[in-house]
């Protein structure tokens, strides 16, 4: 009888315990954010540069794609069609494009090519077709400009740097990764306007 007594008292702590925990966190699920378009404390973090230095523009012009950027978290996917880690992340990345556009996500495949005959604009625009990318590429054929350093990725063939709607670099990867849940927030409510 003892231990039927034990085990009842201990069990109603145990409810009470999970049933405040659920609590708390339900509360904090409720907490006000932030007013839509207050920009977060970016004080810390670089500001994205502009693309320069490129030699060519293919799925749109120079123009087009200076607007496009407008208010859109944008996604440098820095890359070149004859490296076969570049080649292997491509559907993801096109994936991910199909997926999150009309979500404000705007990718940008920045090709720095390795070799001479990557520098050729009917190469890698058969390439472009060939994987199915309908987002901008450009091509950063002088690499010397420092397309790699500039977004903060270093040296990597293949690398992933993310710009928010406040033209600051936000993340900077040289490996394939899901976008994360931080990430993906920064567009989820459509871009936040400018002050």
């Amino acid at each position: 009888m003892r231990s039927e007594v034990k085990t009842a008292v201990f069990m109603g702590i145990a409810i009470a315990a999970i049933a405040g925990i659920a609590s708390i966190w339900l509360q904090q699920l409720d907490a006000p954010a932030a007013p839509a378009g207050t920009p977060a404390d970016k004080s810390g973090l670089r500001t994205a540069p502009g693309l320069v230095g490129i030699a060519e523009y293919i799925n749109a012009t120079e123009e087009e794609l200076a607007a496009l950027m407008e208010d859109k978290v944008v996604l440098y996917d820095i890359w070149t069609y004859s490296c076969i880690n570049c080649v292997r992340t491509l559907p993801y990345i096109t994936a991910w494009d199909a997926k999150y556009a009309d979500d404000g996500l705007l990718i940008i495949g920045v090709h720095s090519p390795e070799f001479e005959f990557e520098k050729d604009p009917a190469n890698v625009a058969k390439a472009v077709e060939k994987h199915g990318i309908v987002y901008p590429v450009v091509m950063d054929n002088d690499t010397r400009r420092g397309t790699h350093s500039r977004t903060g990725t270093g040296r990597a063939s293949t690398s992933r740097t993310t710009r928010d709607t406040y033209a600051t670099i936000t993340s900077a990867r040289a490996r394939t990764q899901r976008p994360s849940a931080s990430y993906k927030s920064s567009w989820r409510n459509g871009p936040p306007r400018s002050v």
